[in-house]
């Protein structure tokens, strides 16, 4: 089992077609965590650490995405002014994250992401230590996206 954590469509104009809420609508429940789009968080009913991002267009930057952890942060997070949407998911801990390059329809190449005091470096990830259904599930999802088919990114917690 693996969890979606984003996708990016490279060499695309995305921001005028997904926001980061409808590609994750997309995206089958049993491969993305809970989420919710709110424009007030209620920050009584969340049990930390969550993830919050604001509910804006894919770059695939991370822009303002941040873990939290607990109401202190939260309020922290939340002055900024300018967001007015925000998805809210579970914090997922894993100690494997990987990123699927998708061309022309095909899955291209699969590394996996180690992140050392805030850098990211990645190795070549045998494709037989992965869920044999790994390659449908990759193809089912990006079905969703016929037009970004020709170039993009997944970003899997595995």
């Amino acid at each position: 089992m693996f969890i979606f954590i984003s996708i990016t469509f490279l060499g695309s104009f995305t921001t005028e077609f997904y926001t980061k809420y409808e590609v994750l609508e997309k995206i089958d429940d049993r491969y993305k965590p809970h989420t919710e789009k709110v424009s007030n968080v209620n920050i009584e009913y969340l049990k930390y650490p969550i993830i919050i991002k604001p509910a804006l267009h894919c770059h695939g930057d991370g822009f303002r995405v941040r873990k939290i952890n607990n109401v202190k942060e939260l309020n922290l997070y939340l002055k900024d002014k300018n967001l007015h949407e925000y998805i809210i998911q579970p914090f997922i801990d894993g100690d494997k994250e990987i990123s699927v390059l998708y061309e022309n329809g095909k899955i291209v190449d699969i590394s996996e992401r180690i992140f050392i005091n805030g850098i990211s470096y990645s190795n070549n990830v045998d494709r037989s230590t992965l869920n044999k259904d790994f390659d449908d599930i990759i193809h089912n999802i990006m079905k969703n996206f016929p037009e970004h088919s020709r170039n993009s990114r997944l970003d899997i917690k595995v």
